[in-house]
């Protein structure tokens, strides 16, 4: 982490000189455009405050909306507290409509940290029982007769899935979140699903994944 942290620094630093090529500042451009998320609103990130719980759990009429119909077994009423993103621990996240990158998690189904994270994608982000929680798809696993060609590599944190997500929401508390993933597409049925928890690849690695 200190070594990607340092090359960042580097990159920023070069990107700032005036002698830097123009073409370099474009790329970067277009980078900021990808990835930069696409709405900001009042009830987005407060930079200056870091708790999850005074940052998200205001009642105000603008901030309380009717509950999507396919979300209401879960929050068990017809108006919460709904946000596009949830700021905890540092780390953003966002559901899949305003940030796909930021949507990618993987957590430990019911908090269960004995057994394998799961990949899932957070489509809603609601108050429920007095917290903020995510409403998440799961990305399906392949088929037991499918290769994965990334398992006899395990010190590489890849994996193949189905490019589907489950039709089933299910809820996952903040603290069951063990980190994003990156997910690249392969096929229209396959994604390679990447473990960004303890990732030491190359920048120049990182700038080519592509968030599908």
């Amino acid at each position: 982490m200190l070594h990607t942290f340092i090359k960042a620094a580097k990159l920023k630093r070069w990107l700032g000189r005036s002698d830097c090529p123009p073409v370099i500042k474009e790329c970067k451009a277009l980078f900021d455009k990808a990835y930069t998320p696409r709405n900001r609103d009042d009830n987005d990130i407060d930079d200056a405050r870091d708790d999850i719980l005074t940052e998200t759990l205001s009642t105000d009429d603008h901030t309380t909306r009717t509950v999507p119909l396919e979300l209401r077994p879960l929050a068990k009423k017809s108006k919460a507290v709904m946000r596009a993103r949830l700021r905890h621990g540092g780390i953003i996240y966002a559901d899949c409509a305003t940030h796909l990158g930021n949507s990618l998690i993987h957590f430990y189904p019911q908090g269960d940290r004995s057994k394998p994270p799961t990949p899932g994608c957070i489509k809603y982000i609601f108050e429920h029982r007095g917290e903020m929680v995510f409403a998440v798809q799961r990305q399906l696993s392949v088929h037991h007769s499918i290769v994965d060609p990334f398992e006899p590599y395990p010190h590489f944190p890849a994996k193949l899935y189905l490019s589907r997500l489950s039709e089933n929401l299910e809820i996952v508390n903040v603290s069951w979140v063990m980190c994003h993933f990156a997910r690249l597409e392969m096929s229209s049925e396959h994604v390679v699903v990447l473990s960004l928890s303890r990732v030491r690849f190359p920048l120049t690695f990182l700038f080519k994944l592509k968030f599908c």
